[in-house]
């Protein structure tokens, strides 16, 4: 599919980026105003952050496993290792 259809990596690289932009300045996680139906109690939603941190993880796998991009998923995975981090200590 990836192989094929190569704009379907591209974009959701895109969306990557744009997700990064919206990481908090002082922290390694994304704020959230709203979950699936209401809004998030608090600055940061874990299931929205881990939803994230999944993503990094997937890019990583198709970069490598897909692609054969190993420099690309070296730098997602480090991303990846990270918010991991981070999501153990929300």
């Amino acid at each position: 599919l990836f192989l094929s259809n190569p704009w379907i990596y591209e974009k959701m690289e895109e969306i990557m980026v744009q997700v990064m932009e919206l990481k908090a300045p002082d922290a390694w996680l994304f704020p959230s105003l709203w979950i699936s139906d209401a809004l998030s109690l608090g600055k940061y939603h874990t299931g929205s952050n881990v939803l994230v941190w999944k993503a990094f993880q997937g890019l990583s796998l198709i970069a490598r496993n897909v692609l054969g991009d190993e420099m690309k998923a070296k730098d997602i995975k480090i991303l990846h290792r990270v918010f991991s981090l981070i999501l153990k200590n929300i």
